[in-house]
């Protein structure tokens, strides 16, 4: 692992950052960062934007806490379970990157249920 993704992977806030670090970072990179103003909106911007410069589901979650549910076979009712030992919010995307229109069960607090009107595959990110 380069000496980058470390610095990237250990540190979450950009406020947190020596001047060093901050500089050796691009500016995609920056905008992975988490700042105490961060919103759900910019995690699942940062999320759907990556595509260009793909990030390890890995990545995702060290930088978001971000739970990501791979669906490859299509199914109209997607269960996952999660074990963030919480209620996430959960966005819906199909195999184009398309957000879904979905209803959210929480059967626990590390699982969901997710269903939508038609066959789908695609990923849900829960966070």
């Amino acid at each position: 692992m380069s000496k980058k993704k470390e610095t990237k992977l250990k540190k979450l806030y950009i406020n947190e950052l020596t001047e060093e670090q901050y500089s050796e970072i691009t500016p995609k990179e920056k905008e992975l960062y988490l700042t105490p103003d961060t919103t759900e909106q910019d995690i699942a911007s940062a999320i759907k934007d990556h595509n260009s410069n793909p990030l390890s589901h890995a990545d995702i979650r060290a930088l978001t806490d971000t739970f990501i549910h791979e669906q490859g076979v299509a199914s109209a009712v997607w269960t996952v379970q999660h074990n963030l030992n919480k209620y996430p919010s959960v966005t819906v995307v199909d195999s184009s990157g398309n957000e879904l229109i979905t209803e959210i069960e929480y059967v626990d607090t590390n699982t969901v249920q997710i269903t939508m009107n038609g066959a789908s595959k695609g990923r849900a990110y829960l966070n």
